[in-house]
């Protein structure tokens, strides 16, 4: 088995995703990190940590870009051959953390608390929507204003999240604006989803089984903001120079 000494940091790569076959290299700011002043290729690089990350070659084939923003990944057997990003790599990075928030469209607007009328939402990751819980309508369907917990359970049902953190906040409403809400949190843990993740999606809002109470007399569908979900941290695994 070659042994490889570690050199130097080369800063780290943004928004790695698993099987990605190239780094894109930034420096501690987030800019772009041009590593050609230092690497050639043919080098020896290791992603995720300097002992026990994914080890691979600067790619020698020419066709493919190495750029001040791009290195392209090489099998360390074999320069040649392309490689790609894998669990070994993706262990070491940064937590995602993506959030989204219901709140009124309106600043002296109050949704109905689930205490009183319920009303409800599903998530979509990839191509799973949930389908557990029925604490806002028919399967999958959260309540708007669920607990952390709540959340944090049903999101760990989808096959593709094996573990995630979540957090609320309560929102004010603001002047002249939007009306007052609720902001969750997400922070990818888990093993299945290191590295940069796919966004979530908020799905059937008062629709499709889940519940609004606007329909029996509370504020809800017809009252609320359009609803997005925000990359609040992007990933970032370090990468290093061996010898």
């Amino acid at each position: 088995i070659p042994m490889f000494m570690l050199d130097t940091s080369l800063g780290a790569s943004k928004s790695a995703s698993w099987g990605d076959a190239f780094l894109n290299s930034v420096d501690e700011s987030g800019s772009s990190n041009d590593t050609r002043g230092k690497l050639r290729r043919g080098d020896l690089i290791r992603v995720g940590h300097p002992t026990f990350g994914e080890t691979f070659r600067v790619s020698t084939d020419s066709t493919r870009a190495f750029t001040d923003k791009v290195i392209p990944l090489g099998s360390a057997d074999d320069s040649n051959s392309p490689a790609s990003l894998s669990f070994k790599s993706l262990q070491h990075s940064t937590y995602e953390v993506q959030s989204f928030f219901i709140r009124s469209g309106e600043e002296h607007v109050t949704l109905t608390p689930s205490t009183i009328f319920v009303s409800g939402f599903r998530i979509r990751f990839k191509s799973e929507t949930t389908q557990t819980t029925t604490n806002g309508g028919a399967n999958g369907c959260l309540r708007w204003d669920s607990d952390a917990l709540q959340v944090k359970a049903e999101l760990e049902t989808l096959e593709g999240i094996d573990s995630v953190e979540v957090t609320r906040e309560t929102l004010p409403a603001i002047t002249g604006s939007v009306g007052a809400g609720l902001k969750f949190y997400v922070t990818f843990t888990g093993d299945n989803v290191r590295g940069n993740v796919p966004p979530l999606e908020i799905v059937d809002i008062g629709t499709n089984g889940c519940l609004d109470s606007q329909l029996i007399g509370g504020v809800f569908g017809e009252d609320i903001a359009p609803v997005a979900v925000e990359q609040v941290e992007i990933s970032y695994v370090p990468m290093y120079e061996v010898q």
